[in-house]
């Protein structure tokens, strides 16, 4: 079971705000993946929960969430520097997912990618996932891929 969605068109993110995602690629077809198309909050379901609670069970539910897109410094006002961006998990960024790139001029775009796991523990029915910027400046970001997989 895997769930793609995508942003292909380049988009300026401020500062410790989240991308956002225009198409699904893939639906999940156990409807334990869901996005707001147009938003950057992907929800993900412990598809255990009913049975936990029928059944006293403590399951949780792990992902795999693969992310890559093309980051550089605004058209308008960017600063060479560090660009960072990270999946944030409940609205937390998790630090092994921090992606970091050194830009030095505009308008190059610089490749990132990275892959964490993500569990959905129990009594929790859900779990939100996006991707921030993390940079103390607005990036510009392209080409936006995310694939989620339950593990």
């Amino acid at each position: 079971m895997a769930a793609e969605f995508s942003a292909n068109a380049a988009q300026d993110i401020p500062a410790n705000s989240s991308a956002v995602f225009t198409e699904v690629k893939t639906p999940c077809p156990c409807g334990l993946v869901l996005l707001r198309v147009g938003t950057g909050l992907i929800r993900l379901v412990n598809k255990f929960f009913r049975q936990n609670i029928m059944n006293g069970w403590r399951r949780n539910t792990n992902y795999s969430i693969t992310f890559g897109a093309n980051i550089g410094l605004p058209a308008e006002g960017g600063t060479p520097g560090p660009l960072q961006v990270g999946i944030s998990i409940d609205g937390v960024v998790d630090p092994a997912s921090i992606m970091q790139v050194e830009a030095a001029a505009n308008p190059a775009l610089y490749n990132i990618s990275k892959t964490v796991n993500v569990q959905v523990p129990y009594p929790c029915t859900c779990s939100t996932v996006g991707v921030v910027n993390i940079s103390n400046q607005a990036i510009t970001m392209q080409n936006a891929n995310i694939v989620i997989n339950q593990a």
